[in-house]
């Protein structure tokens, strides 16, 4: 999603006349856009703004823009730490980047913009390079108010695109060349439920799906309290949807869902998992784990474990549970895993993710995929691309031109982070 926002405002800039410039030193605006999920996400962004103190000493006309999550979460403390930044854009302001064309900001005012708007990408496209995928925010926001999460404090609430802007845009998008399009929100399968839309989230994959040109389509992410057998079942008749679900479960403890405030316990997440893999017996499943939560004892931990050894996911993103002012879980539970322990199950955790990915890649050993070809590696002298499950595999082949292409693979090699094979 932060991608995608980045290449609006770059689509803005472009159109009010600016280039992309080779470096910062040669910058007329240099714009940082910020994430606020975890704290280390905030440090990295205020170790960037702070490197660009000295370019802008030394070119005082400089314009400097912090944009998104952390904007929208701090307003005008980012100025007063960093006052030599120029404007502060929060995640439903972007449109407000042409301020800096403004007489106003020509005057060297510091200029903050947060708090919500009506229809933020109203009207709004991204750029798209040459790379085969394209994303698509079609909507943003969120409603859930998970107990560890800052989302619903600096996306706000969910608020969807109508489908027939999000069709337009890929059509734009796939004239000029076919694309795998991946359709972004927060929680993607509540999308159309604010615009008060029966079968909604059905709805707009049909209507993507349907343009000429898409060569496949993806969607992220799902909460699972939103996926229901109707939409498993409905994603039968919409092939050029692969099989692949990426389904957050943040833990395998029902105390700890329910004090994350999840929504659904590990029985409701079973019985999503046995669905999908009825209806898709081909089918790979990632999720995400959030570690180190503040009421997780070694005991639950342990039942998460066991959780995971139960369903044997594709593969997992995992994290450490990281402390945010405005999330519920902050006031509830100010009293945190000492970080050592957060790691040492971290470990643990992806000690055991590892060796479950590891043995599911093995069974494709000798089986041919549908690779969607992605990039050419000169290096490694192979091409590269995804599977129809979302697993990467690096081939050999005769020929030089299969970039964008739908090419099968039989797989020679498979490890829990490399999957290697030759075209057939």
């Amino acid at each position: 999603m932060n991608f995608y926002d980045s290449s609006v405002v770059e689509k803005i800039l472009i159109d009010r006349g600016f280039t992309k410039s080779s470096s910062p030193q040669e910058a007329n605006v240099i714009l940082v856009n910020t994430c606020s999920v975890r704290a280390h996400a905030e440090e990295r962004a205020w170790g960037t703004i702070g490197s660009l103190k000295r370019i802008k000493e030394n070119n005082p006309d400089l314009k400097i823009v912090v944009m998104g999550c952390m904007g929208e979460r701090l307003g005008r403390k980012v100025i007063e730490r960093a006052p030599y930044v120029n404007l502060v854009l929060g995640t439903h302001h972007f449109k407000d980047v042409n301020l800096i064309l403004d007489l106003e900001f020509a005057e060297k005012r510091m200029i903050t913009k947060v708090g919500e708007v009506e229809s933020p990408y109203q009207g709004l496209q991204a750029v798209q390079g040459n790379s085969v995928l394209a994303n698509i925010g079609v909507m943003k926001g969120c409603n859930s108010f998970c107990a560890y999460c800052v989302v619903p404090y600096t996306r706000g609430r969910e608020e969807s695109r109508p489908i027939q802007d999000i069709a337009n845009e890929v059509k734009e998008i796939v004239e000029k060349q076919d694309k795998e399009i991946l359709l972004l929100g927060q929680n993607i399968l509540a999308y159309g439920r604010d615009l008060n839309l029966k079968n909604g989230f059905l709805n707009l994959l049909e209507e993507v799906h349907n343009v000429g040109g898409v060569i496949r389509l993806r969607y992220l992410t799902s909460h699972p309290k939103d996926l229901t057998p109707f939409i498993i079942e409905g994603l039968k008749y919409l092939p050029k949807v692969p099989e692949h679900f990426h389904l957050p479960i943040q833990s395998g403890d029902d105390d700890m869902l329910k004090a994350m405030n999840r929504g659904y316990t590990t029985t409701d997440y079973l019985k999503l998992i046995d669905k999908i893999r009825e209806e898709f017996p081909d089918s790979s499943i990632s999720t995400d784990i959030i570690v180190g939560f503040p009421t997780e004892t070694e005991t639950s931990f342990l039942n998460t474990l066991n959780f995971f050894r139960k369903v044997e996911f594709d593969y997992a993103f995992a994290a450490i549970y990281s402390h945010r002012p405005e999330a519920m879980a902050s006031k509830l539970y100010p009293q945190e895993i000492p970080l050592d322990e957060k790691k040492k199950r971290l470990k643990d955790f992806n000690q055991l993710q590892e060796e479950i990915t590891f043995k599911k890649n093995q069974k494709l050993i000798g089986q041919v995929v549908e690779i969607l070809v992605e990039e050419f590696s000169r290096k490694h002298r192979a091409f590269s691309g995804r599977t129809r499950t979302n697993k990467i595999v690096a081939f050999t082949s005769l020929k030089t031109d299969l970039i964008g292409r739908l090419v099968k693979v039989r797989v020679k090699e498979a490890g829990s982070w490399v999957i290697k094979g030759e075209e057939i």
